[in-house]
């Protein structure tokens, strides 16, 4: 457990060195970035940037800002930016250098991450050979950090490629200072969003483990009250030594899994707060999602938002700049290419939403339908016709449901931000 707890830190460690959301401006100047995400930024009250070291609440709309502020990889990749027109041949050979050792603290924290699904997975086989199912709070523990590791380990995968990618076309760009001085600065450019992406992943990540512990700790109420009930038909003769110590080993494999739970989302937030340049406490409380809106949910239009992602696409723009310098064939389709992927992509992403949307009408349908049978479980209560351990299931049953919504919430927010990624700054 300790490996599957380290691996998860050594992805949020990553996640702040160049992984994922949200800072891509496409601009006039020969469609490299656009102005209104820094006039954005800008924006952000003074309060937020100058608190930050000592802050110990975080928003989510703040974090693009505050990392633009405090986090000096993004520190770093800005003055390159800035150095870009000073830069000559040898210059560029610098940048590839420094993108080659990017590659390569991708590829570590990749490995840290197989390794960590590797004891996932292994966990979950053990628990269904032992008969847990996956309706046990524990099961769906595990299979949460499955989810996540799985999901970074495809982000890792991907953007280790997308290096290897950029390394490879700045290689080949020396021939042409100007085109490559201009994609060097989509590269950096693409690099900053993805630590605000990755920062951002981060976020929600803690939130979607936190949102677990009220579960995981109401099982725990509920293997309290069995552990009393087996200790009692124990001492009537009902029960066998062997069935308390059953309920008791199941009752101290949970108490386990919440302090896995509690220690992960502990060291995240370690990881979320050094990246966010706060003091390093593992107690940074962070404030609610922005939950998207129906007239939000109603305005994603594929035909409409799809062309903008795409201009604003670090593939794109660069095979854009290639094929401006030498319009030959291949430049040709490999600029069609990139629109092409990104397209299909984007499609999916549009999908996805309308998908978890629906998802979340069902959970609310079967939240609805468990509050009208609690009614009754809570009538038949008070007329003395069940016990109070049927009414407490029933009550359970019902926190379930809630809690199946807010799960169904989260994805649909998950989704949503991957498509504002995708429109507003071409990450995909």
């Amino acid at each position: 457990m300790k490996r599957i707890l380290a691996g998860l830190l050594a992805v949020g460690l990553l996640a702040a060195l160049s992984l994922a959301p949200a800072m891509a401006e496409d601009g006039a100047d020969g469609g490299t970035a656009e102005t209104s995400a820094s006039v954005e930024e800008e924006a952000l009250t003074a309060s937020v940037v100058q608190n930050a070291s000592t802050s110990s609440f975080l928003e989510f709309e703040d974090l693009r800002a505050v990392l633009r502020n405090n986090n000096y990889n993004v520190k770093a990749l800005e003055a390159n930016m800035l150095d870009l027109n000073s830069q000559d041949s040898g210059d560029i050979w610098d940048a590839v250098i420094q993108m080659d050792q990017l590659k390569t603290g991708v590829q570590a924290a990749q490995t840290e991450v197989a390794k960590a699904l590797t004891q996932v997975e292994e966990l979950i086989k053990a628990a269904e050979e032992g008969d847990m199912g996956a309706e046990d709070e524990a099961m769906q523990s595990l299979l949460m950090q499955k989810l996540i590791l799985s999901s970074l380990n495809v982000t890792l995968t991907a953007d280790t490629a997308s290096i290897q990618s950029q390394i490879m076309t700045l290689q080949s760009q020396m021939g042409s200072i100007d085109t490559t001085l201009s994609t060097t600065k989509n590269t950096l450019n693409d690099a900053i969003n993805q630590i605000v992406k990755g920062t951002e992943t981060l976020y929600i990540g803690i939130v979607t483990m936190e949102s677990s512990v009220d579960a995981l700790q109401r099982g725990l109420d509920a293997m309290d009250r069995a552990v009393a009930i087996y200790e009692k038909q124990y001492e009537l003769g009902m029960a066998s030594q062997y069935d308390v110590e059953s309920i008791n080993y199941q009752r101290s494999s949970l108490a386990s899994q919440m302090e896995s739970l509690l220690f992960q989302i502990e060291t995240s937030k370690i990881t979320l707060e050094g990246m966010c340049g706060l003091e390093l406490r593992g107690t940074v409380a962070l404030g609610e999602l922005p939950m998207p809106t129906q007239e939000e949910l109603d305005a994603i239009d594929y035909e409409k938002d799809m062309p903008i992602g795409q201009r604003r696409n670090v593939d794109v723009l660069n095979a854009q700049e290639e094929l401006d310098n030498d319009s030959t064939t291949p430049g040709k389709h490999t600029l069609q290419a990139a629109k092409d992927t990104f397209a299909y992509n984007f499609k999916v992403l549009c999908m996805t939403v309308e998908e978890k949307e629906r998802l979340v009408g069902v959970a609310e349908e079967a939240l609805s339908f468990q509050q009208r049978t609690f009614e009754i479980t809570e009538k038949k209560y008070e007329l003395g016709m069940i016990s109070q351990e049927e009414y407490r299931t029933g009550e359970s049953d019902l926190l379930a449901a809630q809690e199946s919504v807010n799960a169904a919430q989260l994805e649909l927010f998950t989704a949503y931000r991957n498509y504002i990624w995708a429109r507003d700054y071409g990450l995909i």
